[in-house]
């Protein structure tokens, strides 16, 4: 049986890697990232890397399910009614709040060296909820158009998100989603 002393340092052990990677992805993409650099970055040896995951690409996988993970949870709790400010406001807060504390990674997999399949990921996790809401509120507007808004929101999301972090944060997420919700009243009249 598993003593808490060695649960906490199997956690440690994860986060120290986790971060070493995080730090290393700053400076080239993931395929260049070799498990010896990791090790030395986290100074760790390699078997203890290997007790805890299979490669590199194992290790990524859970950085990014942990935050798919946690941005499946805001997406299902939270309330989301487009016509209703203070939902989507709260909606949108959450996310971004979400993203915010996973500042350094996401900086990286919405950067260079980033990894698009993911982010790609992330938005298709709120699409169905989105078209959902927006046929209801425009139903004239067919599905083919709300999806090719539902891209152009999301797209233009990404840019601000990437403005974001470059920026190191600075605003608020409330401040983020009160601009997100800005932008998407101003051209949700394109669905009407």
């Amino acid at each position: 049986m598993k003593s808490r002393k060695d649960d906490q340092r199997t956690r440690m052990t994860r986060k120290l890697l986790q971060k070493a990677l995080v730090d290393l992805m700053r400076e080239k993409p993931l395929k260049d990232i070799t498990v010896k650099a990791l090790c030395q970055q986290a100074e760790v040896n390699r078997s203890t890397f290997y007790l805890h995951y299979y490669d590199i690409y194992d290790l990524m996988e859970e950085l990014e399910g942990q935050i798919g993970a946690e941005l499946t949870a805001v997406l299902e709790e939270m309330p989301f009614t487009l016509g209703d400010q203070n939902t989507f406001s709260a909606y949108y807060t959450a996310i971004f709040a979400l993203l915010a504390r996973h500042a350094d990674l996401c900086t990286i997999l919405l950067g260079e060296h980033g990894d698009k399949v993911f982010v790609s990921k992330l938005f298709d996790m709120g699409r169905e909820k989105c078209v959902t809401e927006w046929m209801r509120l425009y139903p004239d507007a067919g599905r083919k158009r709300v999806e090719m808004y539902y891209v152009f929101v999301s797209s233009g999301c990404v840019g601000l998100l990437q403005n974001w972090f470059d920026g190191g944060c600075k605003e608020p997420p409330e401040a983020v989603a009160r601009q997100v919700e800005r932008l998407v009243a101003t051209s949700i009249t394109t669905l009407e």
